[in-house]
């Protein structure tokens, strides 16, 4: 029993040490990075907000995007849509985060469905480019 004990502690350990080292990790710091916000439709009236950088495979989704920058992006996302321009261009900082979201669009009936994940990134700091 006490052996059962000690294993769960230092499972439970080991794995907050695991979130602590990538979140101080300088391989997962990303600073003065350029890329766009972009809108993706889950199902009617519902959006997912995702950060598109050229030179990282794939989409990052910011856990802390603020409510001003989402309306901007969507604002800018309407006004541009008839011309093919995708996505609000930013230049921001942030930590990668170990955990990911499932980024959704709609199926024929307006259910959303599970398209791709996105490793999520905390945001320290973002502005428009």
């Amino acid at each position: 029993m006490k052996t059962t004990l000690m294993m769960l502690v230092i499972l439970i350990m080991t794995d907050c040490q695991l979130k602590d080292d990538l979140q101080t990790d300088p391989a997962n710091t990303l600073l003065d990075r350029e890329g766009s916000i972009d809108i993706v439709v889950c199902s009617r009236g519902c959006y997912q907000y995702v950060l598109s950088i050229p030179t990282i495979d794939g989409q990052l989704f910011p856990v802390n995007l603020d409510k001003t920058l989402e309306k901007a992006a969507f604002d800018y996302f309407i006004a541009n849509q008839n011309q093919g321009i995708m996505g609000y261009p930013v230049v921001f900082n942030g930590t990668l985060m170990g955990d990911s979201t499932v980024i959704s669009v709609p199926a024929p009936n307006d259910v959303p469905t599970p398209k791709f994940k996105a490793r999520n990134i905390e945001l320290t700091a973002i502005r428009k480019r």
